[in-house]
């Protein structure tokens, strides 16, 4: 499944509808001729949604998938995709404004670690019994990427340093501005009339 809404000049909304299902999003900027350019913005959001989809292919398949698990906040909304020793949270800030601090309560056991995959770094959790709060934050109308797992993988910890990377330039910070390549008559000189049908 892929979202596409390929005369939309602000992608923000598609983007998070399919961060938050899971799915594949479809860049398509050349409609059959027209130049319907990505903004940088959405564009490098894009590039995030996609590296953390493709890094955790195997659990946005999961058959236990929770979409609209709970949120501490207004207007965050997140889905849960519980794997066999792990699990992962796509989140979506729907706000315009940024959120900082408690945004979910997950279960906790000895030994689990979270991650902040949309910033690349290890989150230290509050701890009351069984249950997790995590604090971190979201762009406005940004996103948010939360893993629980024993131990990360070599692919996960690569994904990992590449996430915190990128976050280290926020997506405020790129242009929303859209453009659109301009498009010409060109001048196609008339034929000469038929004086014949052979």
């Amino acid at each position: 499944v892929n979202v596409c809404d390929r005369w939309n000049r602000n992608k923000t909304d598609n983007l998070q509808y399919a961060f938050f299902n899971g799915v594949g999003y479809e860049s398509w900027e050349n409609i059959w001729g027209i130049w319907n350019q990505i903004d940088d913005r959405d564009a490098e959001a894009l590039r995030r949604i996609a590296s953390i989809e493709r890094g955790f292919g195997r659990l946005l398949q999961s058959p236990g998938w929770e979409p609209f698990a709970p949120t501490l906040r207004y207007g965050t909304f997140t889905s849960r995709w519980p794997g066999k020793d792990e699990a992962l949270w796509t989140i979506v800030n729907r706000n315009e404004f940024e959120m900082t601090g408690p945004e979910i309560e997950v279960g906790y056991k000895p030994g689990l670690h979270y991650y902040d995959l949309w910033h690349g770094i290890e989150l230290k959790p509050e701890v009351n019994g069984s249950t997790a709060t995590l604090s971190f934050s979201l762009g406005a109308r940004g996103y948010g990427a939360i893993l629980a797992t024993d131990q990360l993988t070599g692919g996960e910890e690569r994904l990992l340093n590449t996430m915190h990377l990128l976050a280290e330039r926020p997506l405020s910070s790129y242009s929303n501005e859209w453009h659109f390549l301009p498009q010409h008559i060109v001048p196609v000189a008339s034929t000469l009339g038929a004086t014949s049908t052979q």
